[in-house]
């Protein structure tokens, strides 16, 4: 099952995943990195809704995700959450915790309608399979950190 493999991996990175003081997401090799934001996304639209995703500290890196999803190949669902991001003003998710969700709740019921749709829109897709193919091709690069003697 590819999704058991990713959740297997992830575990291990996982713990070396950390923001920095400028907010930056740290300690993984590029490959983790794009893995780990795709997983972090999908995994909070999958549970809750797009809506938990920008709440959640995820959020803090949407337009990085986007960039992670079209890394990936999987062009439509970034495309999903680009849409999702314009609805915020000037278009940017707040890194900022407190101003994100503030930006959340100040959404407007017709952004909140969209961001239903969007939701149903991701769910249509399962990136198991194209996250692993990606990590296979790279993986000298997968926990190499681990594999360290």
């Amino acid at each position: 099952m590819p999704a058991t493999a990713l959740a297997h991996l992830s575990q291990f990175w996982g713990v070396r995943a950390r923001i920095d003081e400028h907010g930056d997401l740290v300690g993984l090799s590029d490959p983790e990195r794009v893995v780990h934001l795709m997983l972090c996304y999908t995994g909070e639209v999958g549970n809750g809704g797009h809506v938990q995703y920008f709440m959640n500290p995820g959020g803090a890196f949407a337009h990085e995700t986007v960039e992670a999803l079209n890394v990936l190949g999987a062009h439509e669902v970034a495309n999903v959450l680009a849409r999702t991001i314009s609805l915020f003003p000037r278009g940017t998710v707040p890194k900022e915790s407190r101003d994100r969700n503030s930006a959340v709740q100040q959404l407007s019921e017709s952004a909140m309608a969209q961001l239903a749709v969007a939701d149903q829109a991701v769910w249509q897709h399962s990136l198991d399979v194209l996250a692993l193919s990606y990590l296979r091709q790279r993986s000298k690069d997968v926990l190499s950190l681990e594999q360290r003697d």
